[in-house]
């Protein structure tokens, strides 16, 4: 069966139903159900070795039609593929009031590109924000029973935590530092593998007794998806340069970041696939849900 019968045996109801419908949409309804039938013409065509004659009609070659449609469909697809990156990918399904579906329907893409553009804000505020997977990365290693309090930003966090509103939270050390040295909170731990060189005397959480614990928020360098290989070496050759600079290292070390020896283009695609596999892992088993 295919979209067109469907339309044959329920599009007048179908349109009886929903008198919202745009101009457009109903166009679009009456072209597919048409599609390679006798109300767009056709042609005959005929055998000059047999006579045989059949009847092509015409195509409606509307973009929304499947028929007419399939094969670019299908290069648009393919040419899609060799952009994305080698990571694993989720659909993304909007659920609307069933109120809010004739406003939808008349102003499809307008309303289309806001729910785009909130999940997109949503997800990176998730994705930036280290501190609430790592503190449900604790609660999970520490089988902690605590409740995530969302803030806009560390610094109203950190107040609430000088303050006493909140017991804990889990921040950056740079913007921690300044308080811990002024006697208003105490650091309980580094979440890195190892102590961090800003601050020796701060023991790491497997130390204190999470053995294995590790969270590092990172930062790196990023070329479009096909920039040829001559150029990300070429880039790296330059990063490599600049980190092994003693004045670079000083600056780090002022800011308590700390550059990863040994990089590679290859070893740094190998970790993010790793770390986006880790956390989406922590993401499933936490519950975590975009507010």
């Amino acid at each position: 069966m295919e979209v067109a019968d469907i339309l044959h045996a329920q599009g007048d109801t179908f349109l009886e139903q929903h008198p919202w419908l745009s101009v457009q949409q109903r166009s679009v309804l009456r072209a597919i159900a048409c599609c390679r039938t006798a109300a767009l013409g056709g042609h005959l065509d005929r055998c000059d070795a047999c006579g045989h004659q059949v009847i092509s009609y015409n195509s409606c070659r509307n973009r929304h039609c499947p028929k007419c449609q399939a094969q670019a469909r299908e290069r648009w697809l393919r040419a899609r593929e060799r952009e994305l990156l080698d990571v694993p990918y989720v659909h993304v399904v909007f659920t609307l009031p069933h109120a809010l579906l004739p406003l939808t329907y008349r102003n499809s893409a307008r309303l289309y590109t806001w729910l785009f553009q909130a999940s997109a804000a949503t997800l990176r505020k998730v994705a930036a924000d280290p501190q609430h997977l790592g503190a449900e990365m604790l609660k999970s290693a520490a089988r902690l029973d605590i409740r995530h309090v969302p803030y806009r930003g560390s610094v109203p966090a950190m107040l609430d935590v000088i303050a006493g509103h909140i017991p804990f939270m889990v921040v950056d050390l740079q913007p921690a530092l300044p308080q811990m040295r002024d006697g208003k909170v105490r650091v309980l731990g580094v979440t890195t593998s190892k102590r961090v060189a800003a601050a020796p005397e701060i023991p790491t959480l497997s130390e204190s007794g999470l053995p294995g614990f590790e969270l590092v928020a990172w930062q790196g360098v990023v070329a479009p998806a096909g920039t040829p290989r001559a150029i990300v070496d070429a880039l790296a050759l330059q990063i490599k340069t600049l980190l092994a600079d003693p004045k670079t290292g000083e600056r780090f070390a002022a800011i308590a970041l700390e550059p990863l020896p040994g990089s590679t283009p290859d070893s740094f695609a190998a970790f993010i696939k790793t770390e986006v596999d880790r956390w989406a892992a922590i993401v499933r088993t936490s519950g975590v849900e975009a507010e």
